[in-house]
């Protein structure tokens, strides 16, 4: 493909692009972004990769696996070809040598509702623990509990004991759910059963003076269908 600039190319070519390179990358040889690649290229460009690896892959893993080809199209997004020097040829077993991107990546700004590529990489910032002051919070019922656990980490408030969890002091929260009470500058993502009810209990905490509240705009079952083969280790 000539390098041409990125300016001159639509989000909708874009996207056809790399989905036809990944829809016939599947049995070739495979080239891995590293984390340290990611960090080489320059912001604003690398959150537009980024944006590009979770949006428009179909699918989100440990780790994006890419043709160098494909490579070149996402690093030439903002009008510039950036150099991405340490991609590794790969050819044994992709999980082994994966390194996941969003290693080297901040979390998505929380000032709308996410996706669920944008949860699972709040379940996987929270996992490695390399954010503080974020928050999973799940607002099911307990019976839903019950039938299918929480996402790893998440903070369990039953919906009906939710209004005056939030009213609670900072000592009575902690002694009942075992961990701080996240306060009104931390990074809150709420889940339920399905988005209307996550997105009843955001706006109670926005209401209560809570700045970054974002729900996770999807079912439940549909995160899970989109991810299980991702968490299954961890479900």
């Amino acid at each position: 493909m000539p390098r041409s600039p990125a300016s001159a190319w639509s989000p909708s070519l874009l996207a056809f692009l790399l989905s036809f390179y990944l829809s016939h990358a599947a049995l070739r040889t495979h080239h891995i972004i590293t984390a340290e690649a990611i960090a080489a290229v320059p912001s604003p460009s690398r959150r537009a990769l980024y944006m590009y690896t979770c949006v428009f892959s179909g699918v989100c893993t440990s780790a994006k696996f890419w043709r160098r080809r494909t490579v070149e199209l996402l690093c030439t997004y903002r009008g510039t070809i950036f150099p991405v020097t340490n991609v590794l040829r790969h050819t044994t077993s992709l999980r082994d040598n994966a390194v996941p991107c969003s290693a080297a990546m901040p979390l998505p700004e929380f000032t709308h509702p996410f996706n669920v590529y944008e949860a699972q990489e709040v379940v996987r910032a929270l996992q490695a623990g390399t954010e503080s002051g974020v928050y999973l919070l799940d607002v099911r019922e307990e019976f839903e509990v019950q039938a299918v656990r929480p996402l790893p980490h998440a903070l369990v408030i039953y919906f009906r004991d939710f209004h005056g969890a939030i009213q609670m002091r900072e000592s009575a929260f902690q002694r009942k759910y075992g961990v701080r009470k996240p306060h009104k500058n931390d990074r809150i993502l709420v889940y339920a059963l399905n988005q209307l009810r996550a997105s009843s209990a955001g706006s109670y905490l926005h209401a209560h003076g809570y700045k970054f509240v974002v729900f996770l705009n999807a079912k439940l079952s549909e995160y899970l269908d989109s991810t299980q083969n991702k968490l299954d280790e961890d479900l």
